[in-house]
């Protein structure tokens, strides 16, 4: 595992030594990643029956995890199981949920859609006969978690992906006229949107608000469609026009799994929003009809079934620029009608979950006290059928990383710093297992964790790399990036240069996406602070997951042939490749004296989002200084953080260079930078407490509350015919602001070391 100079130094002190001997652990580590064993344990997590949350292949999973991190040498692991409320699909035995075409009267069933997936509960070429609706031995009934179980009969219309501009030109075209409701807002109609362009709760919430046709905006009993039909167009799953087997495009009969949970705001577990699903906390009856669960039925179908469906429509052709390759028409039909039955179930008693964490502790050194600072990756090992890309992928990555480090504690490997593994349960069901363990340590996590890193499915393929990562994290990635090599021995060029060479800067560095949304970061980053990143190959046709996510068709001979295939140097190359950069990186956190956190990066980043929302706000409300905003508080704010941080820089350099060893109290300042972000005040409204970054859908949003309070604001300037601004909407934004001031002066003084200085007497210059 090591050479000998390398064991040489694991066993000296921790000094600033240690600058190079991370560089040299990490690579010696490295050399370690193993394709067969990344392959072997894609076969063995992949294969075979589905995994989902609550199912006995999920536990399977689960005790798998736990013995072998326990026979790899992890000193600690520790199974955390919980028990929670699941949204359940329709009874195992009948009647399954169904979406029928039918004659205008519904006497006569013209096409019944495909209501159940079949995977091969055994096989030795994983899954590569994957088929729908045969004999085979395990039958999955298709679903909607945190669907509300219904039935409904009407006209169909299209929407396209159900934005509000779709909803607008839908009316425009259908020729509703000022002061007439919408079409869409009948309860004996039903809508049948695209996936994407948006969470799948943003297209129903999107509904929901264009029919609040009552006074101040309310809703009205009925005045809003029966039901909403989900399915994947093959302009965007399938835009070559090669499916699997010969492509890795979506077949026409698959439809795609998901939850709608209506209360995600973060996830976890919505009977207990903000406490850990423990036996003895108070639960609230909130999985029921327009709280978590839906306001009206939702159910998903595969496009060869959206096809016929959307075939039948009449009226309106549907705008060019909705580039749909089913759809020629907005609907309704006079001669047909859609009849969608739900039989979603509630689980009748709480069902168990479990992660699996694993714990390295730091080692306690005459020059190193901080032992109690926690390295922490994570990743779910719940799927929705067999799941090789999501959460396989990261599975297997974590799998590996769990082997070479825990094989490296045999042979002597003492961290500086706690390294911490986790893999989370209950992920599509609404982020439920990292959320309780976030929830489960949260004063802990608060106090001590100084990174995490994110690991759902990081392989969707094998082009196009996303950096993901929150702007404290730059650096550290940068670094990790220039030593891992891209494919050795045959390509030794640095991952760096690669990534460098396809997407660079107008700053000649490679781009840097933000974080995100989407998985189980959220908790850490967003309700926590804690910097987070989650690294990713990107779907190479330009996709946000790849065509097959959350299908029967998410299988290993898709992740072989098409996402990931093999190079001179053998299987799964881009696993490999990941598996390092991510093991750079904990070694970096691990081992460095001084804690890789960019601090100067994160306060130029707050100052170039906050100067092109400022220029938005006067744009759209003009006059609102006279309402005594000033949104050049914020700013000066902003701008004593970044001096605050050049300050610290120059001292912690100034140390480097004239001690022995980097002082922990630095340190401990770094970790609390982004800790500051979070505002107690944000707990009554949002478990996402983070009042400068956030996630809106899949995206990333710097300062999320202040924006969110002035899109409301700036709603109700535009319905006021004299443009003058609401009293509670306005009181909201300059909240909301405060809460940001607030933050941004307490950071400031905490970079400072305010009550002590920065120039502290245990160190000496």
């Amino acid at each position: 595992m090591f050479s000998e100079s390398i064991k040489q130094k694991i066993s000296e002190h921790h000094g600033f030594s240690s600058y190079i001997m991370w560089q040299e652990i990490s690579q010696n580590l490295c050399k370690n990643v193993s394709d067969t064993f990344l392959l072997e344990y894609m076969h063995k997590f992949c294969c075979g029956n589905p995994h989902n949350s609550g199912s006995e292949g999920n536990y399977e999973i689960a005790n798998l995890i736990e013995r072998s991190w326990k026979e790899w040498g992890w000193p600690v692991v520790d199974r955390q199981e919980f028990y929670v409320t699941l949204p359940l699909g329709p009874p195992e035995n009948g009647p399954w949920n169904e979406v029928l075409l039918t004659n205008s009267d519904g006497t006569e069933v013209i096409h019944r859609a495909q209501n159940s997936v079949t995977v091969p509960s055994k096989s030795e070429i994983c899954s590569q006969n994957v088929t729908v609706d045969n004999s085979g031995s395990k039958q999955l009934p298709v679903y909607q978690a945190y669907s509300c179980s219904g039935v409904s009969f009407g006209y169909l219309v299209f929407v396209n992906y159900a934005r509000r501009k779709d909803l607008l030109l839908f009316d425009k075209l259908q020729g509703r006229k000022k002061g007439e409701p919408s079409h869409i807002c009948n309860k004996n109609l039903i809508v049948i949107a695209r996936l994407g362009n948006g969470t799948r709760q943003s297209k129903l919430k999107n509904l929901m608000e264009h029919c609040t046709c009552g006074q101040n905006n309310t809703s009205l009993p009925d005045h809003h469609p029966g039901a909403l039909i989900l399915y994947p167009d093959p302009q965007d799953f399938a835009a070559d026009g090669l499916v699997y087997p010969n492509g890795k495009g979506l077949p026409g009969d698959a439809p795609v799994f998901g939850h709608m949970n209506m209360k995600y705001a973060g996830g976890g577990d919505s009977t207990c929003t903000g406490f850990p699903s423990l036996p003895h906390i108070y639960r609230t009856d909130t999985l029921v009809q327009g709280d978590a669960l839906t306001q009206i039925p939702v159910q998903p179908v595969g496009y060869d079934d959206a096809k016929i469906f959307l075939s039948s429509l009449e009226g309106p052709t549907i705008p060019n620029d909705w580039d749909t390759r089913l759809a020629t028409h907005l609907g309704p039909s006079t001669k047909t009608c859609l009849k969608v039955v739900v039989h979603n179930q509630i689980s009748k008693n709480p069902v168990k979950l479990c992660n699996i964490v694993g714990i390295m502790p730091g080692e306690i050194t005459p020059t190193s006290t901080e032992s109690d600072q926690y390295i922490i990756m994570g990743n779910h090992h719940d799927s929705w059928v067999q799941g090789a890309c999501d959460p396989g992928s990261g599975m297997v990555i974590l799998q590996e990383i769990a082997r070479i480090l825990g094989e490296a504690y045999r042979n002597g490997f003492k961290p500086r710093r706690t390294i911490i593994l986790g893999s989370w349960d209950g992920e599509e069901f609404s982020v439920l297992g990292s959320t309780h363990f976030v929830h489960k340590s949260e004063y802990e996590l608060l106090s001590r964790c100084v990174v995490y890193i994110n690991s759902d499915c990081p392989v969707k393929g094998h082009k196009d790399f996303s950096a993901r990562t929150d702007s404290l994290l730059i650096d550290s990635l940068i670094n990790a990036a220039k030593l891992v090599p891209v494919d050795p021995p045959i390509n030794m060029q640095s991952f760096y240069d690669e990534w460098l060479n396809n997407k660079m800067s107008d700053d000649n560095e490679p781009v840097i996406t933000s974080l995100g949304g989407g998985s189980d970061h959220i908790p850490f980053a967003y309700r926590l602070g804690i910097p987070s990143t989650y690294p990713e190959f990107l779907p190479d046709d330009g996709l946000y997951n790849t065509p097959v996510y959350h299908t029967a068709y998410d299988i290993i001979d898709v992740v072989e042939r098409f996402t990931d295939p093999a190079s001179l140097t053998g299987h799964l190359p881009r696993h490999r490749l990941i598996t390092r950069l991510i093991l750079t990186l904990i070694i970096q956190f691990a081992y460095t004296p001084r804690l890789p956190l960019s601090i100067l990066r994160c306060s130029q980043c707050l100052l170039d989002d906050w100067l092109k929302f400022m220029e938005l706000v006067t744009h759209q409300i003009p006059n609102i200084s006279e309402y005594g905003v000033n949104l050049d508080w914020v700013l000066e704010e902003i701008q004593k953080f970044k001096k605050s941080s050049q300050d610290f820089e120059d001292f912690a350099n100034t140390v480097e260079r004239n001690c022995t060893s980097f002082p922990s109290y630095l340190n401990r300042i770094l970790v609390g930078v982004s800790k500051h972000f979070v505002a107690a005040g944000q707990c009554e409204k949002s478990s996402l407490k983070n009042v400068i970054q956030g996630t809106a859908g899949y995206k990333s949003v710097y300062f999320p509350h202040v924006k969110s309070s002035f899109k409301n604001l700036k709603i109700s300037y535009d319905k006021c015919k004299t443009k003058t601004l609401n009293s509670t909407e306005l009181y909201d934004f300059k909240l909301e602001l405060s809460n940001v001031l607030n933050c941004l002066q307490q950071l400031t003084n905490w970079l400072r070391n305010s009550w002590i200085g920065l120039t502290n007497s245990s160190v000496a210059l």
